[in-house]
């Protein structure tokens, strides 16, 4: 509810949602997706410029990230290329957004899978994590 209550109105979110000067189109919260109905926990639209428009499936843990979120991740775009994508061209951008943490050599290797499986079909998986400094959330990109 964090991110839905504050995106568009908190600089480090913003920031690491790369939504700045960009025109939040629609924004879900349990995007409801699949036979099994999985929910995506925040997706969102947003007009990169004229052209381009940007699908924003983002994947959020209280814990440290795992090989796990990434075969989340995993079906939530073969979901959106198959279901959104034919009705709504737009780039995907996945993230996950995680509790700041040291990253495990598996899930590092489980990222860069990710973005060799799903190179050219959308853009490489950002890894956002957050931390708490009085009882704010401060989000931060964090290379791999």
């Amino acid at each position: 509810m964090y991110i839905t209550q504050y995106i568009g109105n908190h600089t480090s979110l913003d920031t690491a949602l790369s939504v700045n000067n960009k025109t939040l189109e629609w924004l879900g919260n349990e995007v409801s997706c699949g036979v099994g109905m999985q929910r995506i926990d925040i997706m969102f639209s947003q007009n990169t410029d004229d052209i381009d428009r940007e699908i924003v499936p983002v994947e959020l843990k209280d814990e440290s990230a795992k090989v796990d979120n990434v075969k989340q991740l995993s079906r939530y775009i073969d979901w959106i290329e198959q279901y959104y994508i034919s009705n709504r061209p737009s780039i995907i951008r996945p993230v996950l957004i995680c509790r700041a943490s040291k990253l495990r050599k598996a899930t590092i290797q489980a990222f860069h899978a990710f973005n060799a499986q799903y190179k050219g079909r959308c853009l490489p998986l950002e890894y956002v994590e957050f931390t708490s400094n009085a009882g704010d959330l401060i989000f931060t990109n964090t290379p791999y």
